[in-house]
């Protein structure tokens, strides 16, 4: 296991950069379609958001946990141990539940509102920037905790 070891934590810090890449993407992607003031660009920005998702967020919120896990096992700690990969885990389960249960479903309203709505004033009219303000804290608040860690974790593994 040890030889693997670095083959680990590059596979780690690969998907870590993918996991943040896609969100600051998809964060991007809105504001610049808002600042458009067309519906239609903030409805394609949304469709893309979602794939990004699909393609890039959730494949590496999986890629990061399987290589947390593989890295603590390297260094022969329990899965139970406190240690830098365990906590490493621990943030992005926490990360991955708010996105599943906060961020996804409240991105998938505003997708609708934004449907339904055929014009800037038609979308000012509903809460469209009340939720969409929401969806980004809450978004940026789901990325510190694993950029932080990645930040660290460079100087520990």
């Amino acid at each position: 296991m040890g030889v693997l070891l670095p083959l680990f934590k590059l596979g780690y810090v690969f998907f870590v950069i993918v996991f943040a890449g896609s969100v600051i993407m998809g964060l991007t992607w809105k504001l610049l379609a808002e600042r458009s003031g067309n519906p239609r660009r903030i409805v394609w920005a949304f469709e893309n958001i979602m794939k990004g998702d699909e393609l890039l967020t959730f494949p590496s919120v999986i890629g990061i946990l399987i290589t947390s896990f593989l890295i603590q096992d390297s260094f022969h700690f329990p899965v139970y141990f406190i240690s830098f990969p365990f906590l490493i885990s621990l943030t992005f389960i926490y990360s991955s539940t708010i996105f599943f249960t906060v961020v996804s479903p409240l991105r998938r309203k505003i997708y609708r509102i934004v449907v339904l709505a055929g014009t800037m004033e038609d979308l000012a009219k509903t809460d469209y920037k009340k939720l969409s303000l929401r969806w980004m804290i809450i978004g940026l608040a789901e990325l510190a905790p694993p950029v932080t860690l990645l930040i660290l974790s460079l100087s520990q593994l």
